[in-house]
């Protein structure tokens, strides 16, 4: 699992892509499946923002030297 646990992500990219299947196979429309990586490429960049900033504060959650939110 990926150190912020996106596992959510992966479900939200599979349920893009299994709906944009659907409306490929039920009314011969490919355009969703085309737009598959604009469409997820947006918050697969949040996440990836999100995951450096949050692998950059908890290895400092233990530190005594350190004071804040994540110190142990």
């Amino acid at each position: 699992m990926p150190f912020n646990g996106i596992g959510s992500l992966a479900l939200c990219d599979a349920v893009v892509f299994a709906h944009a299947v659907t409306l490929c196979v039920h009314q011969d429309d490919s355009s969703q499946l085309g737009n598959y990586s604009d469409t997820c490429l947006h918050h697969i960049w949040g996440e990836q923002i999100h995951a450096v900033w949050l692998i950059t504060v908890m290895p400092e959650a233990d530190d005594s030297r350190h004071t804040g939110e994540f110190r142990g």
